[in-house]
């Protein structure tokens, strides 16, 4: 990436068994640095200035979930609400001729399962096998 952008963070919310947010209408707010969307279990949040890594906005955005999350824990117990970091939305601001390309980080996990990650190199044919 050229000039890359981050546009949003997002975050799973997790919260306790004896809460139904399934009928609850989005929840809106804003601050200075971000605006805050909670909808069907995401929190997301929409940076309003320039950081050029996920790292950075999770500078800023961290301390808030840090904040809410301590705010529940005090009012309704501990394990009662979480958010969980899932993605983030970057762009490039400046894109090669011809190119747009939109790049964001996730969760990969395998559960029961035993993984194998490899690399292949497609600059070269593949080498045919003996038997």
């Amino acid at each position: 990436m050229n000039d890359p952008h981050v546009v949003s963070l997002s975050y799973d919310v997790e919260h306790g068994t004896n809460v139904d947010y399934k009928n609850a209408e989005p929840l809106i707010a804003e601050t200075p640095d971000f605006k805050i969307e909670v909808d069907k279990g995401v929190a997301k949040f929409e940076l309003k200035s320039h950081f050029a890594t996920i790292g950075d906005a999770q500078a800023v955005v961290g301390p808030f979930v840090r904040g809410w999350e301590l705010s529940a824990t005090l009012s309704e117990g501990p394990n009662q609400f979480r958010l969980k970091y899932r993605d983030a939305l970057v762009i490039d601001r400046k894109p090669g001729p011809g190119t747009t390309m939109y790049a964001a980080t996730g969760r990969f996990s395998i559960t029961g399962a035993t993984a194998i990650s490899t690399s292949v190199d497609l600059s070269t044919p593949p080498r045919p096998r003996k038997r």
